[in-house]
């Protein structure tokens, strides 16, 4: 809604929106229809800066008539800790206030401040919350609301109560704190846990929970007790007492048996500091279970388990027919376990066999039948082996059931295989295997029979075996040799590999070495297969390290040598081929290098001759100064006239002469550059580093000599010589009249001052030096004073012949001769590069660099230490 204009055009009104009075808001209407007038951007600083500092525009609006239109400026808000506050309890304790703060912030600027930040003016209170939202009215185009709240922390203790189950009664206190990564504790009677309060992230609750941990008048646990009864189908029925207690670490499980009743008491972690206490109480001898099984042997069994006391018991003696099986249940109890059969299972097997000699391939062809049955009855052993039955059996398997066995073949006498076999030597041969009732022998004996044999039954039945080839088997063998180039050194720790390998080949070829193959050969083993044998060695070799004696230099440099198939590139690589593809390397040590030859440094003393310029220490200036003088006053006329009419002249002169005429005084200095004490310095320096800050570095010099650049300097200084002089003169006329007794006079003055003066030239020559800038300015002056003209004539009274009296006037000049010349001598004698010697520190004079190897450049520079010229 608009407003009404409640001032005068462009008169602003101020307000004081807070009790800071330095927050101003000003008020100003302005009419738009003025030229000029154009809309404001917000933030646009108040016209009189002066008056309202960092006043800027905030609000601007028409006004109802829509002519004028009013501009609201305000300044940020300052100091405004002081009243911004409203105060609220926490928990209704007055000790412990909430502050809630409200600003005004520049929208552009606000920064939120970080979680516990303290309260600006009260100290204990910290930032809890903080929310920023547009600042109401004419000021939210440019600031927010920004509302903070600070609590103090920490905050009061609010008191609870509630019950456990195991731990009774359980006393709470509950406090906001700062969140400051407290971690949660426990104590034997107190649980401290931190829970963060929701959109607080800074501030934890702390809960501290905490119940009763002492003993009755009879040192027992005042914890609630909780019991119960169980059944258990191995100890029968059990009583259970459940107690927390405090955990001191002498606890022990324990289990007694008093009178038949077993009291276990056993304890389970319920935290660090607390446990619970079971104690179960139940009668050593549990009930007696019974059971029936069938045994394997078909008979049916007794089982009888129990569970009994441990304490002198004995367990049953076993029988035939009774087993006992007992098992430590605990310290005081087993369980046992009897199984009774009605008596033992004999288990009867009657067996009979008959050897058959016969080679099995010639029973090949013959089939061997075995028969097995079971049939109900007992197993006896009056059976008999019929023609061709090896073997018979009968076995009783079970109370009720016998099994019988019968096994039976035809038995051969006279037969003859023809087979072909794979020699040793990978040859196909024949082998003949003749089956005879009687004795055979072996005919005829020859080269290609490889092997034969004739075996003797038992029976009186042999079977010859006999193995021929169609030729004899050459066994052929070829090998290639060649010598080892490693020097010996690198293989004292290095194994020779020797590798045997069969492979499939029907030819023996000529062996090829490979690299690291020393020896190889062929050999045929069989047919099909030759064997190949390689003596190698691993490529890997020893690496030795050595260092390397560098003699000009009393170094020495350490090095790795290896054997390699290439060399590799480098600066720090050295190689030697030594034949059959392998070189040896010698590879320095990089780090080496650097700690030797960058460790090198020898001073050796010396002298130089250094050709030094004079130094031109003092310019001065000294003066050849005359003067002179001269008066000359003369009467030019006398008295001249007749007796009426008189006229008187003087004139006079003065004149002075002053000459000053400068000279140039040079004071040079000339140092002795001759078998001067320097130092030589000799050392290495890698070629990256080979610089004059490296060189310096070294030789520990501060600076390369300058090189000195003497120059000589010619320039014209002027004297002066001026003459001045003064010219002067008086003169009076006297008229007297002698009709009407009149009388004339007429007086005069003049005078006049010349002068003239002529420049002397003087020549300043510097010869070659070195300086530092000289700025001459010189002047000198002199004057010739008291130099005057004095001219007088002295006035007189008298009477005319005609008796009239009359009276003349003095007539006088008086006029000094000032005369004072100077003379001035500016120049500048410009500043060498270098403007002076040095005087202190260490120089490098010169230094030449020659390579070296590995990178590194040997180095000689010598040093001077200028204190000498000094």
């Amino acid at each position: 809604m608009a407003q009404k204009r409640l001032v005068a055009p462009d008169t602003p009104i101020t307000s004081y929106p807070t009790p800071e009075v330095a927050n101003i808001v000003i008020t100003l209407d302005v009419d738009s229809r003025l030229p000029g007038y154009k809309v404001l951007e917000y933030g646009t600083l108040y016209p009189d800066q002066t008056r309202y500092p960092g006043a800027k525009l905030v609000a601007q609006a028409p006004l109802e008539d829509d002519r004028f239109v009013r501009r609201v400026f305000a300044t940020d808000r300052v100091n405004q800790d002081t009243y911004n506050y409203a105060i609220r309890f926490s928990a209704g304790e007055p000790d412990y206030p909430i502050y809630v703060r409200t600003y005004v912030e520049l929208r552009d600027t606000y920064a939120p401040l970080p979680d516990n930040s303290p309260d600006p003016v009260i100290p204990g209170a910290f930032l809890v919350d903080e929310e920023a939202s547009p600042a109401e009215g004419e000021l939210n185009n440019l600031y927010l609301t920004v509302t903070r709240i600070y609590e103090t922390l920490p905050g009061p203790l609010v008191l609870s109560s509630r019950y456990d189950d195991d731990l009774g009664l359980v006393q709470i206190r509950r406090r906001s704190v700062v969140n400051s990564g407290q971690l949660a504790s426990l104590t034997e009677n107190t649980r401290t846990t931190y829970e963060a309060r929701e959109g607080a992230a800074g501030v934890y609750t702390e809960i501290e929970e905490s119940w009763s941990t002492e003993l009755d008048g009879e040192g027992n646990s005042q914890f609630p007790v909780k019991d119960r009864d169980i059944y258990d189908p191995s100890r029968g029925a059990i009583q259970e007492r459940r107690q927390l207690v405090s955990t001191t670490g002498s606890e022990a499980a324990s289990l007694v048996n008093n009178n038949g009743v077993i009291t276990q008491i056993s304890y389970e972690a319920y935290n660090e500091f607390l446990s619970f206490k079971i104690v179960q109480t139940y009668n050593v001898n549990g009930p007696q279970l019974t059971g029936f099984v069938t045994t394997n042997e078909g008979q049916l069994a007794t089982v009888t388990t129990q569970r009994k006391g441990s304490d002198n018991y004995v367990a049953p003696q076993p029988t035939a027919t009774k087993t006992v099986e007992v098992d430590r249940e605990d310290a005081e109890s087993v369980v046992e376990r009897v199984i009774d059969i009605p008596g033992v299972f004999a288990g009867e097997i009657y067996r009979k066999t008959k050897e058959d000699l016969t080679p099995t391939k010639f029973k090949a062809r013959v089939l061997e039948s075995t028969t097995e049955q079971n049939t109900a009855g007992t197993a006896a052993s009056n059976f008999t082996l019929n023609t061709n039955e090896f073997v018979k059996t009968e076995q009783q398997v079970t109370k009720f059931v016998k099994r019988t066995s019968t096994t039976s073949r035809t038995t051969p006498t006279t037969s003859s295989f023809v087979e072909q076999v794979l020699t040793n030597q990978g040859q196909l041969g024949t082998r003949t295997i003749t089956l005879s009732s009687g004795a055979q022998v072996i005919t005829p004996l020859s080269a290609v029979i490889v092997d034969s044999d004739v075996e003797e039954l038992g029976d009186g039945r042999t079977v010859k075996t006999v193995v021929t080839v169609p030729v004899v088997f050459d066994s052929m063998t070829q090998s290639v040799q060649r010598p080892d180039v490693i020097p010996e050194k690198f293989r004292s720790n290095v194994g020779v590999l020797r590798t045997e390998k069969i492979v499939p080949q029907t030819e023996v070829t000529t062996p090829t070495l490979e690299l690291d193959e020393y020896l190889k050969t062929e050999q045929r083993l069989t047919e099909f297969t030759v064997q190949r044998t390689t003596v190698s060695r691993s490529p890997t070799l020893n690496q030795l390290d050595g260092k390397r004696l560098e003699e000009n230099f009393g170094i020495q440099l350490p090095y790795t040598e290896y054997i390699s198939a290439s060399i590799p590139p480098g600066e720090t690589i050295e190689g030697e081929g030594l034949g059959s593809g392998v070189n040896l390397v010698r590879s320095y040590s990089v780090g080496g290098l650097n700690q030797t030859l960058g460790g090198f440094n020898v001073k050796i003393p010396t002298s130089i001759d250094l050709d030094l310029p004079p130094v031109l220490k003092n310019v001065v200036v000294k003066w050849k100064k005359e003067k002179s003088t001269s008066v000359d006053e003369r009467d030019v006329s006398g008295l001249q006239g007749s007796f009426m009419s008189i006229t008187q002249q003087d004139s006079g002169s003065v004149s002075s002469t002053i000459s000053i005429v400068p000279t140039v005084d040079l004071e040079l200095e000339q140092s002795w550059g001759r078998n001067l004490p320097a130092t030589v310095h000799l050392f290495f320096l890698k070629k990256e580093n080979l610089t004059d800050a490296q060189i310096r570095s070294k030789t520990g010099a501060t600076a390369k000599w300058p090189i000195l650049k003497p120059k000589s300097f010619t320039t014209t200084i002027y004297g002066k010589s001026e003459r001045k002089s003064l010219q002067a003169a008086v003169q009076r006329s006297i008229q007297l009249h002698e009709i009407g007794q009149g009388y004339g006079y007429q007086p005069s003055t003049g005078s006049s001052e010349e002068s003239s003066a002529s420049l002397i030239p003087v020549a300043v020559n510097i010869p070659l030096c070195i300086t530092q800038q000289k700025l001459i300015n010189e002047s000198e002056s002199d004057n010739n004073s008291g130099l005057k003209i004095v001219l007088k004539y002295v006035g007189f009274n008298g009477t005319s012949p005609t008796g009239v009296p009359f009276s003349f006037s003095d007539v006088n000049i008086d006029r000094p001769l000032n005369h004072t010349l100077s003379v001035l001598a500016n120049f500048t004698v410009p500043a060498t590069v270098p403007d002076k010697l040095p005087s202190s520190g260490t120089y490098v004079i010169s230094s030449s660099s020659e390579p070296y190897k590995f990178g590194w450049y040997f180095v000689r520079a010598v040093t001077f230490d200028a204190s000498q010229l000094a």
